[in-house]
């Protein structure tokens, strides 16, 4: 055998193998390890399955931290939790991410309400790819050790109890129902409702137990948290408790009992139905049907000599006593299923028969809103029932107990974007101009967002100061706000308005948004192959022109969906992208000397000294060059050097307002600078001139691009032996446009000349001078 071979047998062979948690352990072996991580091992169903959530997220800070007004709703990195190793990954959105959170604290402080958390979500949201990777993850962490629980296995040896009769032995082996020689084997049985093992200590004796066997720290933060307070009420399951009955008839020794219970890790297995089971609606069964051990019982009658001390028979849901049960979808079979919850959700036992078995568990069920009319199957040919007729027949304690978590399609565009880029790449941004494939996804959660808002309407009095940036029902503002961020140019006095209490509102809307006829992100996925399909013939990057004709196209032709989004907002989105695409090139055409800028406002300041109020200049007698102690350098005294910041920030208005401010900024200097203890740069009036200056030179930088048709002729014989013909100043500024907007803006060489072209083809400098 070649070593690469016995290398790869080495690994198969540990690929195998029965891992070293599931081989049982004594239970003082058991005691010991509980005295090391009492907190992990005594978790009821609902703690440990909310320590798994939280051990795979990650809280993001709080963007408004300082922020009084702050409701907390930060970002979640839940990579480990549903994208990271999945071979569906999901990608939750914000608003989802918070409700989820809130959601798994409730069941994390839960001490003994059951409850079923319902998820509900229209189709195509991901909502099975949710579950699948809720449960991948709950399986893994009962493997790790921060998932460390343990379950009773008896272990019965047959000299304990005299052994199994020879009549027996010769019956069973005639009859066949018993194969090979059993007579000194050990009869092994697992608990089948996962006990944890601490139950088989007496209730009233656990204080006690755990006081003398725990430090004084870690027994009183477990006998004081509520979170615990199961462990001194809650019995053992019906079959581990007439174990113990019956072993204290036939046995009595109580050592030689403690021999008999063994303990082994609970590792969850979705497949196998250990802790996780999961009903689809066509799937046939009974929840509540009687599960029996028939070899096991005969075995087990033949020890004990008596067939009614231990009965091996149990509900399905002890499958999943102490995991998880979901029902997938609340249809057919599942409706009579989920009705089935009413008596443990409510009394925390299943009744089958004369028997009661104490569950607990967690109970998710998921729900598509749409399905107006199910069939239970199980009931009358032609009987029909609905989901809410369902929950309007019981009575109100069910349906306190009914915890609904919505599942929208998407709501953030970013999400939107990271969705799309899973399926087609990380790449596929490159083949759009910056911000269109954004705006692509803007649309798609256009079509989810309801048009009006309540609290939108209460909180933006005035929107039509913003329509250079949003539209009409402030849908954009809204999709920020979902992702969490309140925009910069929100005026002051919005975003003073903007209190906790309507921040909670505005994102609490979201939970009835993208739930009803919805694009789903199935749809989306499938617009966008198109989309890329339409450009795939043609050497230019997805523009704002393509993407506006290809959606207006779409929205005519499909009739399913409504996919026309609300009116007016195409242009408002078209809006947003002209804005920003002039201010990526105020950028990239400004001559980012900072110094020299300063330099400039103040020599203003410096010169102001020498205003004569009433003249509103400087007196002829007056102008010379003398040193500005602001600079340090030379500074003409004169009126060219006044001119030169008021043409910039004062353009248009007269010479007698430019005189009444040029007083006042001289007041408003010489308090500030009082103030400041003559430190210039910390005065409020110059850090606001400052970016008054900054602001007006860069709205007319753009001027000549438009004013000049060389400059676009320029753009079109970049790189050819052409471009080299134009005069200096052109060359020089073209260069510096494409190499900063490659370098600050993401785009590619073709991608600058692209929309450079855009730009003035459609007229932007002039419309948007002064904004």
């Amino acid at each position: 055998m070649n070593d690469k071979l016995r290398v790869s047998l080495e690994v198969v062979k540990k690929g195998l193998s029965v891992q070293e948690g599931t081989k049982p352990i004594t239970f003082n072996e058991f005691l010991e390890r509980l005295a090391l991580r009492p907190e992990l091992l005594l978790r009821k169903a609902s703690k440990y399955f909310a320590d798994m959530f939280f051990s795979n997220i990650e809280a993001s800070p709080d963007e408004y931290l300082g922020d009084s007004e702050s409701i907390n709703y930060i970002d979640y990195d839940m990579t480990k939790l549903f994208t990271g190793n999945s071979i569906v990954p999901f990608f939750p959105d914000r608003p989802f991410k918070n409700r989820l959170v809130r959601s798994m604290s409730f069941l994390e402080s839960n001490s003994g309400q059951n409850v079923v958390f319902v998820f509900k979500g229209p189709p195509g949201c991901g909502k099975t790819t949710f579950i699948n990777n809720l449960l991948k993850k709950t399986e893994e962490y009962s493997l790790s050790s921060e998932g460390e629980r343990y379950e009773v296995v008896w272990r019965l040896k047959p000299e304990s109890f005299g052994g199994y009769s020879d009549d027996f032995i010769y019956r069973a082996k005639k009859t066949g129902r018993i194969y090979g020689d059993f007579r000194e084997e050990v009869l092994e049985i697992p608990c089948p409702s996962h006990c944890n093992p601490f139950l088989l200590i007496s209730p009233e004796k656990r204080k006690d137990f755990l006081r003398n066997l725990l430090s004084a720290n870690d027994f009183e933060r477990i006998s004081t948290n509520h979170s615990f307070r199961w462990l001194f009420q809650k019995s053992a399951c019906s079959i581990c408790g007439q174990f113990l009955k019956a072993l204290n008839m036939k046995v009595g020794n109580m050592d030689e009992i403690l021999g008999m219970i063994y303990v082994r890790s609970f590792v969850m297995s979705r497949k196998y139905g250990i802790g996780i089971s999961v009903w689809n609606p066509e799937d046939k069964g009974e929840s509540r049907e009687l599960i029996e051990n028939a070899e096991a019982q005969m075995l087990l009658n033949a020890l004990l000599k008596n067939s009614n001390l231990v009965r091996l028979e149990y509900p399905r849901y002890s499958d999943t006593n102490n995991g998880v049960y979901v029902l997938m979808d609340v249809k057919e079979y599942n409706l009579k299923r989920f009705t089935d919850l009413h008596s443990i959700l409510s009394e925390g036992y299943c009744k089958v028969g004369s028997r009661e078995e104490e569950i607990d568990t967690v109970f998710i069920a998921v729900l598509n809103p749409e399905n107006e009319v199910l069939e239970i199957r199980e009931r009358e040919p032609g009987s029909r029932s609905t989901f809410t007729d369902i929950m309007e027949s019981h009575d109100e304690a069910f349906d306190d107990r009914k915890i609904e978590i919505p599942i929208n399609s998407v709501l953030v565009y970013r999400t939107e974007m990271e969705i799309l880029k899973e399926v087609y790449g990380k790449d596929v941004e490159k083949r759009f101009l910056p911000r269109v494939f954004e705006s692509f996804a803007k649309y798609i959660v256009s079509c989810r967002l309801n048009n009006k808002s309540q609290a939108m309407q209460e909180w933006i009095e005035n929107r039509d100061r913003y329509l250079d940036y949003c539209d009409a029902d402030m849908l954009l503002l809204k999709m920020e706000i979902y992702d969490g961020h309140i925009p910069n140019w929100l005026s002051d006095e919005d975003r003073k308005s903007f209190n906790a209490k309507l921040r909670r509102r505005l994102v609490d809307e979201s939970a009835d948004e993208g739930i009803v006829n919805t694009i789903s992100t199935r749809k989306s996925i499938k617009m966008f192959q198109q989309l890329l399909e339409e450009n795939a013939n043609t050497d230019k990057l997805v523009d704002m022109k393509f993407l506006i004709k290809f959606i207006n196209k779409q929205a005519r032709k499909v009739e399913e969906v409504n996919l026309n989004p609300p009116e007016g907002f195409l242009d408002s989105l078209l809006n947003l992208y002209d804005f920003s695409v002039i201010q990526e090139l105020r950028e990239a055409m400004h001559m980012r000397n900072q110094k020299e800028i300063e330099k400039i406002v103040k020599n203003y300041f410096y010169v102001l000294n020498f205003l004569d109020e009433e003249l509103g200049t400087i007196p002829v007698e007056d102008r010379r060059v003398e040193k500005n102690p602001y600079t340090q350098e030379d500074c003409e005294i004169d009126e060219s050097t006044l001119s030169r910041v008021d043409e910039v920030i004062r353009s248009g208005i007269g010479s007698i307002a430019i005189t009444y401010r040029r007083i006042e900024d001289h007041r408003q200097f010489v308090s500030d600078m009082a103030r400041s203890g003559n430190k210039i740069e910390e005065t409020d009036i110059f850090q606001q001139t400052l970016r008054q200056y900054e602001k007006g030179l860069k709205e007319d930088i753009l001027l000549p691009l438009e004013q000049n048709k060389n400059y676009r002729r320029a753009f079109i014989d970049w790189k050819t032996p052409s471009f080299e013909s134009y005069d200096k100043k052109i060359k020089e500024d073209i260069k510096r446009i494409v190499t900063v907007l490659c370098r600050d803006f993401d785009y590619t060489e073709a991608g600058a000349l692209q929309v450079c072209l855009y730009v003035i083809d459609k007229q932007l400098i002039e419309r948007y001078k002064k904004k």
